[in-house]
């Protein structure tokens, strides 16, 4: 039998400790259904109740306050605290680095009132591209992230075109949307409404209003569908004191239904209609990654190219990629083909918004989601967002904190696995005992795994959900897990 031992007592209360049996129910130390017995679906904790099963508003939440960022009355300003500082620490670091700081430098001694426009502009795009080419080829420093943040931020400062401005005031937050700087913030926050009052192109028009939403239900011809044999429970959401001591303490995951309902989450209704992404924010650039088999070549170039930096328009987002893989899954397509892989299989070219710091990025966005009440039993350290198409997958690893993993709009497959599961994982090192970065990854294919290469993975005991418009997977720290995306998806996850 596996063991999977609680974490440190939280509070009061006893630690609880047990033998597991191997098979899907009781892996992590819960008293669930017998092996192969379906989950009582919607049914309250015991002694759970409703009370506390809400949430913050986003808006409202410490996390989001702001309020460690450097405040500075304007951009010009918050340059002078940083930049001299940066491109003396880049001007030592070789001769790549003399000359982003030279580039740097002169942007910034033109940005004082009566300079050249056009010469502080060229001189910011030159500091901006060569900024993007040395985070390409080594690790990122703090002097190196202000340069790249502070050439586009002068950039979009001296730019007369809205959406020219908007991209650059963008690309200043993409790498580090959290980045406490008030200033760039501001920046954006402006180009934002200079767009806004420029008027966005709509959105094209489609004769299925359909192809917009995306699946609430899940379609016959979604990617590879597993059928589920080793189902994680699932149990209505109750209070915080009841998640405490049923799943945080003993580290036990769980499917939460109804909490987005509950703490009245707007996102669930209006970012599962792709036309508030192409219209609202479709002037917004977002990191988007291209799956190997990405068939639109134009895609791929744009995202691909300096000057985008891995990034695309929300607008061209939906159109190339999310649009598309709402179509393949439309009533009219057909069933997958038999012999291609789960795990490398979609009918649509492959897009992913991955672990993206959005709410930090467009904080409008926050008034449509709220933080979890269970997050107060930690810190929150960090609120993504992931939007792609079906067939997105993010390889086998565990994460150091615990995670809420909110399922807005579509569907995934998530399968997990216990921390004491990782030699047949093949990881390097055992969670628990893991100090860097590249151990939390698992080598193994989860759903078409080399015997030959790993041979005790199919011994390695897991369980499995499928994630739906308002379920929320808790998923403890040094759980292994594993998702696949089956239709276009949207998700919040929240570490804490």
């Amino acid at each position: 039998s596996s063991h999977f031992g609680p974490r440190p007592a939280l509070g009061p209360g006893p630690k609880r400790a047990r033998a597991m049996e191997p098979d899907g129910w009781d892996l992590f130390g819960d008293d669930g259904p017998a092996a192969g017995e379906a989950p009582v679906l919607g049914s309250t904790p015991a002694g759970g109740g409703r009370e506390g099963a809400g949430g913050v508003p986003a808006a409202e939440h410490p996390y989001f306050s702001n309020a460690h960022e450097a405040d500075f009355e304007t951009l010009a300003s918050a340059a002078e605290e940083f930049v001299p500082t940066a491109c003396d620490l880049l001007a030592a670091d070789g001769p790549e680095g003399r000359a982003l700081a030279g580039a740097l430098h002169k942007a910034f001694t033109l940005l004082a009132p009566g300079s050249d426009a056009a010469a502080c502009a060229e001189a910011a795009r030159k500091a901006a591209a060569r900024a993007w080419r040395q985070l390409q080829s080594r690790p990122p420093t703090e002097a190196l992230i202000h340069a790249h943040a502070f050439s586009h931020a002068i950039l979009a400062s001296r730019l007369s075109d809205p959406a020219e401005a908007m991209r650059h005031a963008d690309m200043a937050l993409l790498l580090s949307p959290d980045l406490p700087i008030r200033a760039l913030r501001e920046l954006a926050a402006e180009c934002d409404e200079r767009c806004r009052r420029a008027g966005a192109p709509p959105p094209p028009a489609l004769g299925d209003a359909l192809a917009w939403e995306v699946p609430a239900r899940l379609p016959a011809g979604a990617a590879k569908v597993p059928k589920l044999s080793r189902r994680t429970p699932r149990a209505a959401c109750g209070s915080v004191a009841h998640f405490l001591e049923a799943h945080l303490r003993p580290a036990r995951p769980v499917v939460l239904e109804g909490h987005l309902e509950t703490a009245g989450w707007a996102a669930r209704e209006r970012w599962a209609d792709l036309r508030f992404w192409a219209g609202r924010h479709g002037h917004r650039s977002v990191p988007v990654e291209l799956g190997a088999r990405a068939a639109d070549a134009a895609g791929e170039a744009l995202a691909s190219s300096p000057e985008a930096e891995g990034s695309l328009l929300l607008a061209d987002f939906v159109a190339r990629f999310l649009l598309p893989s709402n179509a393949a899954l439309s009533p009219g397509a057909g069933p997958p083909p038999e012999g291609e892989p789960a795990d490398e299989w979609s009918a649509s070219p492959v897009a992913y918004m991955g672990q993206h710091l959005l709410l930090a990025q467009i904080p409008e966005l926050r008034a449509d989601v709220a933080v979890p009440c269970f997050c107060s039993l930690g810190s929150l350290r960090t609120v993504n967002v992931w939007l792609g198409t079906a067939g997105t997958v993010t390889s086998l690893h565990y994460d150091n904190d615990d995670n809420l993993l909110a399922q807005v709009a579509g569907f995934k497959y998530v399968r997990l696995y216990a921390a004491s599961e990782a030699s047949r994982l093949y990881a390097t090192l055992a969670p628990r005992a893991a100090r860097g970065h590249g151990e939390s990854f698992s080598p193994v294919r989860v759903e078409r795994p080399d015997l030959a290469a790993h041979p005790d993975f199919p011994a390695a005991p897991f369980e499995e959900a499928i994630l739906g418009p308002g379920d929320m997977l808790f998923i403890p720290r040094h759980v292994w897990h594993y998702v696949r995306a089956l239709t276009t998806s949207l998700s919040v996850n929240f570490w804490f």
